[in-house]
């Protein structure tokens, strides 16, 4: 399975801060945050969603990038 990550912006404190995901082959999704400290143990969470759960990140996403259509937006 091909697992995507992307890194967040630089923060003080954070050596890096990673959010990754892949389709898992049950048809799931995992949903991994991932933050590494410079004298801190490192943090890991992991989180799994349906595909429904998922296509609803993937809307909410859409949306606070203004990438809805107006008509969805007003009830249309």
């Amino acid at each position: 399975m091909a697992q995507f990550e992307h890194e967040a912006l630089p923060q003080k404190q954070v050596i890096e801060s990673i959010l990754g995901y892949q389709r898992e082959p049950d048809g799931t999704f995992t949903v991994v945050a991932k933050q590494r400290f410079p004298r801190k143990k490192d943090q890991e969470i992991k989180m799994r969603f349906t595909h429904s759960g998922m296509a609803a990140i993937v809307g909410t996403l859409r949306f606070l990038l203004g990438e809805v259509n107006k008509d969805v937006e007003q009830g249309s």
